[in-house]
């Protein structure tokens, strides 16, 4: 194995023939704005943000992307981000609307906490979309894209720290397997660039120091890694029944360490359970894990080296990390690096892979992905 910088599992939903298919995908970052486009910069480029930034021309785009919806002006960014990924998802498709055949999974860890935050300051001007987007809350997200994109018969928002995406992922996998939709659109994002994070992750002991430039940086498993900075950052994936199969989603698993608030097992027992349970049956190629740079990594890495995979990276060396879009944002550039048949770091991988993409949060929560490719 190459490292380069819980609850019962549901074997009903993740039997060995029950899987879907990843049809369409879409990414913004600081760094670039589809998934290929982050992906080159990462693998070929070694491209890495040295600070928190903004996804960027996002103000630009929605204006080109819903001319007619003036109001979304008045979005808060994370709505407007998780409107244009959903919507680059969408046009892959022969099918660019949400409609009932569809089910809609959004994940972020705090929903539009930025208008919130602009509405403390001045609570008696407060206009109406403001005041409607803090009411909803996080499910303000989903309502947004419902409104936009078209409806849904089912539209859920998980809340679960910095593992929300792939518990989004979870349910949108169990929906498309019991065969109630015919896709699942899962949405992430997070938008949380704000000096009320930064000083709470500073104080935690977790947020990456800036130098005498102002600059941070983002060290996963190195030992001297002093922690994270905050990055914005939207994704979303359309899963659908098998078509061609080329990249697969064969399980999922969502578990729960419970022994601290913030703090997590250094056993790390839960995700041991959830890892062996994953990689069971086949030989895992790659692990793009959690890491953070926190203390946090060793435990990891050392629940991962069970199952002796190839290669152990995490892409917050690049992006810094994202919170509640994290997990989604990794899964995606997970399948990159499949299609592509190279990691993140310039490993390369056979023409049939299968990887592990994790992601884990404040409260104990904890989600896990397989997947599978099958390159032509």
């Amino acid at each position: 194995m190459k490292a380069s910088g819980g609850v019962t599992p549901d074997a009903g939903a993740d039997s060995a023939d029950a899987f879907s298919e990843i049809t369409a995908s879409a990414l913004l970052t600081p760094l670039g704005n589809t998934p290929e486009d982050n992906w080159r910069k990462m693998a070929f480029d070694g491209a890495t943000l040295n600070r928190s930034m903004l996804i960027p021309d996002v103000e630009e785009a929605i204006k080109d992307r819903f001319p007619e919806s003036p109001e979304t002006q008045d979005f808060d960014r994370v709505i407007k981000i998780a409107l244009l990924a959903a919507a680059d998802a969408l046009a892959q498709t022969d099918q660019p609307r949400l409609s009932s055949d569809d089910a809609l999974f959004v994940a972020t860890s705090k929903g539009p906490i930025l208008t919130l935050l602009s509405a403390l300051k001045n609570p008696m001007n407060v206009g109406t979309i403001a005041a409607e987007q803090i009411a909803l809350g996080p499910g303000a997200v989903s309502s947004y894209l419902q409104r936009l994109l078209g409806t849904t018969d089912i539209a859920h928002t998980s809340v679960a720290a910095c593992a929300g995406s792939l518990t989004a992922v979870y349910r949108a996998h169990q929906a498309v397997q019991a065969g109630r939709h015919r896709r699942a659109i899962v949405v992430a994002a997070d938008s949380s660039i704000h000096p009320l994070f930064d000083s709470s992750f500073a104080r935690l002991g977790i947020l990456a120091p800036r130098d005498e430039r102002g600059l941070s940086e983002c060290r996963p498993f190195d030992p001297a890694g002093k922690g994270f900075f905050i990055t914005e950052a939207a994704a979303a994936v359309i899963l659908e029944r098998p078509k061609s199969g080329a990249i697969r989603l064969e399980k999922t698993w969502l578990g729960g360490d419970a022994t601290d608030l913030l703090a997590t097992d250094p056993a790390a027992r839960s995700l041991r359970k959830g890892i062996r349970y994953l990689a069971a049956g086949t030989s895992i190629d790659f692990v793009h894990a959690h890491a953070t740079g926190t203390r946090h990594d060793a435990y990891e890495l050392s629940a991962i080296a069970e199952i002796k995979p190839r290669y152990v990276f995490s892409h917050k060396r690049f992006l810094g990390h994202s919170l509640g879009a994290s997990g989604l944002v990794g899964l995606v550039l997970s399948a990159m690096c499949h299609r592509h048949q190279m990691t993140l770091m310039g490993d390369s991988l056979p023409r049939e892979s299968a990887s592990l993409t994790l992601a884990q949060g404040f409260g104990g929560h904890i989600g896990a992905v397989r997947l599978h490719c099958a390159n032509q």
